[in-house]
Parts: structure tokens; sequence; C-alpha cells
């Protein structure tokens, strides 16, 4: 019953004890979430939020511990029609217009500007712990896609032959170079460091935002530039979070350096018919 083979191919050249497993999981895993769901449907109905996490959506109530300080604890009961009156009296979230913008976002760069918290964790979570997180991966990325590229174009730091690899195998290259080990050692203290900077703004001991580290160079001194340079800074490392997951998916599945679609023989022949990245690596 309930096979329809759609996914057979994972099960093959497995042991029969390996099969048995993976259906025990899938049904085990079906009746979880027929549970879950029905959780989902009555503390929606319940508390009148049409947005997860449901318990934990109205303000001007005590604050909840450690990642949920900047949110409210729920309250025991069912909720009244006022609060969901109060839920319709929101603001609504411009990125998404049907969904309503978290309180937690107020005042916040970026927050009623943008309003994207689909899943509705800034409910859940310390709104200052999601921005300082959001910010360093957008950093992380904006670093990797420029150097993702930089190595795909053929600039390298060293003529070592340990350098001479493409951008998909420079992992493992560092593995057997030895230079994992060292770079999780400083990053380790620099996380450190990072951790220890945002507990004591958490105790209110600093009057320090998620993500800054006190550097200022090119900086605006003015209000209004301060505000619209961590926009930029916000928007930029969004993209370029999507960006580099873009990269990698494209390098893994063509095999080829940047800009993985458009290289070698797979360009036009005649130059009118080619892009700008053909053009540059194809004479006519």
């Amino acid at each position: 019953p309930g096979n329809f083979e759609f996914g057979s191919g994972f099960l093959k050249g497995k042991s029969d004890k390996e099969v048995y497993d993976m259906k025990l999981k899938e049904l085990n895993n079906g009746r979880l979430a027929m549970m879950a769901f029905a959780g989902i449907a009555t503390q929606s109905a319940v508390t009148g939020n049409m947005s997860f996490p449901w318990m934990a959506h109205r303000q001007g109530l005590n604050r909840g511990p450690g990642l949920a300080s900047g949110v409210a604890l729920a309250t025991s009961g069912l909720a009244s029609r006022s609060s969901a009156t109060q839920l319709r009296a929101y603001k609504m979230s411009k990125a998404v217009p049907f969904l309503p913008l978290s309180p937690a976002m107020d005042g916040v760069v970026g927050g009623e500007d943008e309003g994207f918290d689909p899943m509705g964790f800034s409910y859940a979570f310390d709104i200052r712990w999601l921005r300082e997180a959001e910010l360093k991966h957008g950093r992380i990325c904006m670093l990797a896609t420029v150097g993702w590229i930089s190595t795909d174009l053929g600039m390298r730091v060293s003529d070592n032959a340990a350098f001479q690899v493409s951008s998909i195998d420079a992992h493992l290259s560092m593995v057997k170079f030895g230079s994992m080990s060292q770079m999780l050692v400083w990053l380790g203290f620099a996380e450190l460091f990072g951790f220890m900077a945002m507990i004591r703004m958490y105790q209110g001991k600093t009057d320090r935002a998620a993500g800054d580290f006190g550097l200022r160079a090119l900086y605006p001194k003015d209000e209004a530039g301060q505000h619209q340079m961590q926009l930029k800074e916000l928007r930029n490392g969004r993209l370029a979070m999507l960006a580099y997951g873009g990269i990698v998916t494209a390098a893994v599945l063509t095999g080829k350096p940047w800009p993985f679609f458009a290289v070698g023989e797979s360009c036009p022949k005649t130059a009118g018919d080619r892009s700008t990245f053909c053009g540059g690596l194809q004479k006519a």
C-alpha cells in the first residue's frame, strides 16, 4: 500500500534492513506531520494569528528569555476577538502583503522597508540575534562571491602548485595543504570576541548595534546617510547569499568556471549572436 514507485531510485543497492528503516522513517514522519498540522490549525484558530509561531504575536506583554527576549510571551487561554482585531490593525508587510509586519521589526534597519519574515522567526527569536547572523552571512557571501569569480578569472595569491586549482576544488586542496585547521583557529578567536560583544549587547552593557564592529571607513557622518549605508549593506548581503548559492550550484552542474553557461564551445560562432561574456572569451 502507498507504493507509487516515486523515489524508488534511492532504494537501489540498499539492504532489506535499510529499505525497512527508510519506510519506517517515512511512516513516523507522516504521523508526526499529521499531528503537527492539526496543532498548527488549532493554534491559528485559537490565537487569531495567521502566521508562525502563533502564540507570540501581541505587543505590550512580558518578554521571553534568551533568544526570545525580543518578542512578547504568549498568554494563556483562548484569545479574544480583540486580539484578532489588533492583528488586523498591524501594519502589513511590504515584501509579503498578505502577512502582518512583525512588531519586532519596528526601528530596525530594513524592517519596515522590507518586512520579509514569512516564517515568523522574529516572533520567536531576538531580532538582534537574527540581524547579527544575517549581516555576518551576507558579508561572508559578498567576499566569497568576489573571491570565487576572481579565482575563476585566473587570479592567484601564489605560484605554488597547491593554489593552481579551480574554485570548486579549492576546499579539498586547502584541507590537503593544511590551511583549514589554521583558519578554524583564527576565525574561532574572531567568533569568540564577536560572541562576547553580543552578550554584552543583550545585557544592556553597551549600545552596540547588531553587526557593528566599529569599522567607520567611508561611513557617512549624518544619520540619514548612515541609514542608507546600512540598508545598502543589508540588501547587497542578501543578494550575495542568493548569488553565492547560485554560483556553487552552477559550478557543480556545469563543471565549468565562471560564468559557467557561456564559455568555450557553448558560445555562438557569429560575433553578433554572442553575449558580452562570450565576446570576451572567444574571438570572432
